[in-house]
């Protein structure tokens, strides 16, 4: 009789680790640990390589447009509430990180004579987090409205008790807000390119901006462009942005939508035509590059809202690509009124120069509509609450 072969358990936690690295899909790695003790524990010792970004569909309670890697902001809007709750929550820990009211706001002005002033907002204002932007363990950078203007807020997280910081001078407000990341330590805002100075307050001790500072002065994106307008529908271009940090470089993304807008509908749709560029923000010489790849092992996953840029040579999938999702506008769904049809990413090929909608990986599509979803980086660790 041939010895019997030895168990799964045996197996070196060297190897299990190869096994759970060549694994794309988080949810996959999860179930990989009821197999066995051994297999458990490799889960949750074993370093491996970021998994594939999941899906966030909006449900009760989470706003999809303040998704930041692998945390949901949830807002609490109690009927017996008035200052608005708001915490970060990971799906993956469980974990729950709270955030100030967004009734609590500590506003800074700058008299005529150039003097600051600071103070908590009149009673009854609030602000409107549009996007939200984790950024370290002590500093959230959230784009917010106050009022009908568009701000910069920034807080420190893990305390409710705390003030979201809101700059009222001039120099405060970045001019039409666009996406934004963190970059050596600064937050950049495009549509040009805008670096924002993050200080501490000495009235509240949380942060504060103490500058924005205009690093690149060229305009990527123009407002959206009428191309034709026959008899009360059109076909027009509407330019998007997205900024993300990509192995240690600062790159944007601009893509232009052609989409047809009919008037009785009442609706835009896209039509299928995009016009991607990428450009690499060169912070020394104060200018954009134009670049024709990422890199072989790179992808770049990309929202209106937060963008991340992923390693792939280790999940078996080619790099070189953009995954955006089709319906993906900055006011949250003014183009998606109606029922899609069509899938909800596509991904662009560097080398092609096209677009090729049979390169979307399985799970990233759905009948987009009107919901609008955000991608959901889960951390490298993220297993081990297994």
């Amino acid at each position: 009789m041939p010895p019997p072969l030895p168990p799964w358990s045996d197996l070196p936690l060297e190897l299990v680790g190869l096994v759970l690295g060549s694994l794309p899909v988080h949810a996959d790695r999860v179930r990989s640990a009821a197999v066995c003790c051994q297999w458990r524990a490799a889960v949750r010792e074993v370093p491996l390589p970021s998994a594939m970004p999941l899906l966030a569909i909006p449900f009760a309670g989470y706003a999809a447009a303040a998704a930041s890697g692998n945390w949901l902001l949830f807002l609490s809007p109690d009927d017996n509430d008035s200052n608005g709750s708001c915490f970060l929550r990971d799906p993956f820990s469980g974990a729950t990180v709270p955030l100030p009211a967004q009734s609590r706001v500590w506003l800074r002005y700058k008299n005529s004579d150039g003097s600051p002033v600071y103070g908590p907002a009149a009673a009854g204002a609030s602000i409107a987090v549009r996007r939200l932007l984790l950024c370290s363990p002590n500093l959230v950078a959230a784009q917010v409205r106050l009022g009908l203007r568009p701000r910069i807020a920034v807080c420190k997280p893990g305390a409710a008790s705390a003030w979201w910081s809101v700059s009222m001078e001039d120099g405060g407000m970045v001019p039409l807000l666009g996406a934004m990341a963190f970059h050596q330590g600064k937050l950049f805002a495009v549509e040009k390119l805008y670096a924002i100075d993050v200080g501490v307050d000495q009235s509240t001790g949380g942060p504060r901006v103490s500058r924005v500072r205009l690093v690149i002065s060229t305009i990527l994106c123009c407002p959206s462009t009428v191309m034709v307008i026959p008899r009360g529908s059109g076909v027009f271009m509407e330019m998007l942005l997205y900024v993300v940090e990509s192995r240690g470089v600062l790159l944007v993304v601009r893509r232009g939508m052609q989409r047809q807008w009919t008037r009785q509908e009442g609706r835009s749709t896209p039509t299928g035509w995009n016009e991607i560029d990428v450009f690499e923000a060169d912070l020394q010489g104060c200018r954009w590059t134009q670049v024709d790849t990422i890199g072989d092992d790179q992808v770049l996953f990309l929202s209106g809202h937060h963008s991340r840029s992923l390693c792939v040579s280790q999940l078996g999938m080619p790099g070189d690509r953009i995954v955006f999702f089709e319906n993906d506008d900055e006011d949250g769904g003014r183009w998606s009124r109606g029922e899609s049809t069509s899938n909800s990413c596509i991904v662009y090929d560097m080398k092609g120069r096209k677009l090729d909608n049979t390169l979307v990986p399985k799970g990233f599509r759905w009948k987009c509509g009107t919901v609008r979803a955000a991608w959901l980086f889960p951390e490298d660790g993220s297993s081990k609450v297994c």
